[in-house]
C-alpha cells in the first residue's frame, strides 16, 4: 500500500499505474491559487501602496510646516530688516529688532562727549606687593550706599587692598597702575558702569593712603554721560552703548564727532525675503513632483504604480495647483491680486518659474500688498493659509490621508489574518485528498488480487473442460 504525508506529499505507486504523486501536487497548487494566491497579491498590493504613500505623506506634513511657518507672526519675513552706519569708525550698529524698527534714516551728529565711569586715583608708592600700609578702613560711597573696608596691618600692601576691595562685588573694581616714575605704584578705583551717576566717594582712616586730587579731578576720570543729537534733538545716554534713542535699534559711540553726521539706516531685507518666497515656492515644487511622479506612469517602466488611479492624491495636486493660480477678489483695491503680478506663473510645462527681479522689484515698492498674497488679509486667507489648511487636512490625525493609511492598515490585518485560515485550509484539503487518493489504492489492490483469482479459476476450468472432451 502507498504512503502519505501532510504537508509534504508522497505517495507509492498505484496498482492502477496513475502519477498520484504528481496529481494530489497539481490539484494543491491549483486550491492555493484559487484561495491563497488572490489573497496573497491583495496583500502585496496593500503594501505597495502604503510603501508608495509613506515618503508623500511625509512631504505633505513638511510642506504644512513650511507654509505655516511662512505665516507665523512670531517669525514674520516680512519683518526682516537690516541696519548701517554710514561711518562705522564713530558709530556701529549692534542689535536690530525687525518687528519694533521702522524702515527710514535716522541722523547722529554733534558728540560732543562719551560716556565714561568716575574714578579715584591714590597717590604712589614705591612697591606693591612688599610694603603694608597700616590698619584701618576705607569707606567706599558708591551707588547710594556705603561700605566700609576693614585692613589688617599684616594684609596692607597694594595688592592686598585692591582684593579686599573687589572681594566686595560693589561694584567698584580697584587695579594698580605703574606709572614709571620714583614711586610708581598707584592704586585706581573705577566704576564698573558709566554715566554722570556713578560717582566715587573715598574715606581712609588708619591706612596710609591718599587720593591724588590733581589726577582725580581730570576730566577723563570724571563720571559724565555721552551727549549728543538725533534728528536734531538733544540726547543724553549713561551708556555709549545706546539702546533707546532710536526704536528697534541699539547701536554704540566710539568716538566723538561735531563735524560730520552719521546717518543709521534700516532697510526692508529684500533679499531675504526673496530667499524665504524662493524656498517656498521651492517646497510646494518639490511636493507637486511627488505626487505627480506617484500617480503618473513611470517613463522608464511605462507602467503605473501602485497610487496612479488614487483620485485622492490627484485630486490633492489640482488642488494645490488651483491654490497656487488664487486671482484674490478681496484684493482688488491692492497693487496685487495674484502670485504672477509679482513674478511668480507657471511655464509650459506647469512648473512654478520666479522671475527675480520682478519679485524684487514688487517687494521693494510695495511689500505690505505682496505680504497679504501670503498672509492674506481680514477678507481672505493669503495663498499660504491655504496651503496650510489643504494640506493639514490631508494628513493631521483625522486628516484624509491618514484615515486612508489606517484603512489600508486595517485591511491588511484582516488579509493577513485570512490568508492564516486559507493555508489551513490547503493544509486540510490536502490531508482529505491524500486520504482519498490512499483508500483508491486499497480498492484497486483488492481489484487486482480478485483479478488473478478470476484468472487462475477461468484457467482451471478450461484445463478440465478439455479433459471431459
Amino acid at each position: 500500500m502507498g504512503t502519505t504525508s501532510t504537508g509534504t506529499i508522497n505517495f507509492g505507486g498505484l496498482a492502477s499505474g496513475l502519477d498520484t504523486q504528481s496529481i494530489l501536487e497539481s490539484l494543491v497548487n491549483i486550491k492555493n491559487l484559487q484561495i491563497v494566491t488572490p489573497i496573497q497579491e491583495k496583500i502585496e498590493l496593500l503594501k505597495a501602496r502604503q510603501n508608495a504613500m509613506a515618503p508623500l505623506i511625509s512631504s505633505i506634513q513638511s510642506f504644512s510646516q513650511t507654509a505655516k511657518e511662512f505665516n507665523n507672526p512670531l517669525n514674520s519675513i516680512w519683518e526682516t530688516k537690516s541696519a548701517s552706519s554710514s561711518d562705522a569708525s564713530y558709530i556701529t550698529v549692534t542689535t536690530l529688532n525687525s518687528q519694533t524698527s521702522t524702515v527710514g534714516n535716522t541722523v547722529i551728529s554733534d558728540v560732543s562727549q562719551l560716556a565714561q565711569p568716575d574714578r579715584v586715583i591714590f597717590e604712589g608708592k614705591a612697591d606693591s606687593s612688599s610694603s603694608n600700609w597700616g590698619a584701618g578702613t576705607i569707606s567706599i560711597t558708591y551707588d547710594g550706599s556705603t561700605r566700609d573696608i576693614d585692613i589688617a596691618s599684616d594684609d596692607s600692601t597694594l595688592i592686598d587692598i585692591a582684593a579686599a576691595i573687589n572681594n566686595e562685588d560693589m561694584g567698584v573694581r580697584a587695579s594698580i597702575i605703574n606709572d614709571g616714575g620714583a614711586t610708581p605704584y598707584r592704586l585706581v578705583l573705577t566704576s564698573s558702569t558709566t554715566g554722570e551717576d556713578t560717582d566715587i566717594s573715598v574715606n581712609v582712616t588708619g591706612v596710609s593712603l591718599t587720593v591724588d586730587n590733581v589726577l582725580t579731578n581730570l576730566a577723563v576720570n570724571q563720571a559724565q554721560n555721552a551727549m549728543f543729537k538725533v534728528n536734531g534733538i538733544d540726547v543724553e545716554s549713561a551708556s555709549n552703548s545706546v539702546t533707546n534713542a532710536i526704536q528697534g535699534v541699539s547701536f554704540n559711540l566710539l568716538q566723538t564727532n561735531s563735524t560730520s553726521d552719521v546717518v543709521i539706516k534700516v532697510s526692508q531685507n529684500t533679499a531675504s525675503i526673496v530667499t524665504k518666497i524662493t524656498n517656498f515656492v521651492s517646497a510646494y515644487e518639490s511636493l507637486r513632483t511627488s505626487i505627480n511622479t506617484a500617480i503618473n506612469k513611470d517613463p522608464e517602466t511605462d507602467q503605473y504604480g501602485p497610487l496612479a488611479f488614487d483620485i485622492t492624491f490627484s485630486s490633492a495636486a489640482l488642488n494645490l495647483s488651483n491654490i497656487m493660480a488664487t486671482k484674490f477678489r478681496s484684493l482688488a483695491g491692492y497693487e496685487y491680486s495674484s502670485l504672477a503680478e509679482i513674478g511668480i506663473s507657471r511655464d509650459i510645462k506647469g512648473k512654478i518659474q520666479i522671475d527675480t527681479p520682478t519679485l524684487t522689484r514688487a517687494i521693494e515698492q510695495n511689500v505690505e500688498d505682496v505680504k497679504k498674497l501670503f498672509d492674506g488679509s481680514t477678507n481672505e486667507d493669503g495663498i499660504t493659509e491655504k496651503m496650510f489648511t489643504f494640506a493639514d487636512g490631508l494628513v493631521n490625525a483625522s486628516g484624509t490621508l491618514t484615515s486612508k493609511n489606517r484603512e489600508l492598515t486595517h485591511s491588511k490585518d484582516y488579509y493577513e489574518k485570512l490568508i492564516k485560515e486559507r493555508k489551513a485550509m490547503v493544509v486540510q484539503y490536502q490531508d482529505r485528498m491524500a486520504k482519498k487518493f490512499a483508500a483508491l489504492e486499497v480498492t484497486m489492490n483488492k481489484l487486482k488480487a480478485n483479478e488473478s483469482k478470476i484468472t487462475s479459476f477461468f484457467d482451471v476450468y478450461s484445463q478440465n473442460s478439455n479433459k471431459l472432451l
